[in-house]
């Protein structure tokens, strides 16, 4: 029989196997049933595979193990001392796999729903700083409606979105950040227009169409309530629930929107293909939240929102501030406004 033909063993000692060599298992088998063939019989092995086995460990050790001539198979001297040596180091074994266990389960699970816009950025680190202290996470992305409805239905335990849910009164709510809205175009339609003084009537007449968000996300209905109280027409037919539509279109000149600066890190790559401009006064704030039901642990709601702080301040900020540089001022007095 070739190696890649050989037996498999299915009788491994549960919780102990990953600690112990299989010729080892199989040693202190055969020391407890001196039989090879009930021994055979525990790993779903022939007897002589198992012999092979033995034969293998006496070899790497240099010594006989087993005294074969003799009926039920006995241990040698050099066995005898063997087997006291690996049962005294498998004894304790079961006990510590169960305190390990005990411990994996008493780490939480953490099923989290991140909006789309910020999903690659701060999502990601979020994951990365979390791992070691749950037993596992689930993690959902897509627009700020989508994620509150698997919120509502009982498939997101805690949820990063734009949305402050203020009607509910169950639920854990801290504002995470707050970012300006920018205007979005093409870098020809850029150089086509002054900008000194940004207004929404040049804006109106630039020959290109207002390209929104869709109206049930988060920044559809953002950029909605802003233009009707403002009492702002624009112009445009095609709405998208993804920047991830909208930014390769305005790129090619295809019209031009009103996005967030965080919206244009998670598509840093096509960044070079656009102009970045701020909007007319007043200008548009967004708000992201972390929030949870009252349901769930207080301490792990505040450990995810203590954990998003600093990943915002330490690598998010940095980058928006280089993105939007003259809204500098800006985050640092929402800075000064959460400490």
């Amino acid at each position: 029989m070739s190696k890649n033909d050989e037996e498999v063993p299915v009788g491994r000692i549960p919780g102990i196997s990953y600690f112990l060599s299989l010729p080892a298992e199989i040693f202190l088998s055969l020391a407890k049933t001196r039989n090879f063939s009930a021994t055979a019989a525990q790993f779903g092995l022939s007897q002589s595979s198992v012999s092979r086995r033995i034969t293998e460990l006496e070899e790497e050790i240099g010594a006989a193990l087993i005294n074969r001539t003799h009926r039920p198979i006995a241990l040698t001297e050099e066995g005898r001392l063997l087997e006291e040596g690996l049962r005294g180091r498998a004894q304790g074994l079961p006990e510590l796999v169960h305190q390990i266990r005990g411990i994996s389960r008493r780490k939480p699970a953490l099923r989290l729903g991140v909006v789309d816009s910020l999903c690659s950025t701060l999502g990601v680190e979020l994951i990365r700083r979390l791992s070691a202290e749950t037993s596992s996470i689930t993690c959902l992305t897509g627009t700020n409606d989508r994620l509150l409805e698997k919120g509502v239905s009982g498939q997101i335990d805690l949820l990063i979105a734009s949305e402050a849910l203020s009607q509910a009164v169950d639920i854990h709510r801290n504002v995470l950040f707050e970012e300006p809205s920018v205007l979005v175009m093409s870098k020809k339609m850029a150089s086509e227009l002054d900008w000194r003084q940004p207004n929404w009537t040049a804006l109106r007449f630039c020959g290109r169409p207002y390209m929104r968000y869709y109206r049930e996300t988060g920044g559809g209905k953002l950029s909605t309530e802003y233009l009707t109280s403002h009492g702002i027409e624009l112009v445009g037919s095609l709405q998208a629930d993804t920047s991830t539509i909208l930014f390769p279109l305005i790129a090619g000149d295809a019209g031009w929107t009103i996005a967030r600066p965080t919206a244009l890190l998670k598509n840093r790559w096509i960044l070079p293909e656009l102009a970045v401009l701020p909007m007319p006064t007043p200008t548009m704030l967004r708000e992201v939240f972390v929030l949870s039901r009252k349901s769930f642990p207080l301490l792990l709601h505040e450990r995810v929102f203590s954990l998003s702080r600093d990943i915002f301040t330490q690598t998010l900020e940095p980058q928006l501030k280089t993105l939007v540089p003259w809204f500098r001022d800006c985050f640092e007095e929402v800075d000064l406004r959460w400490k």
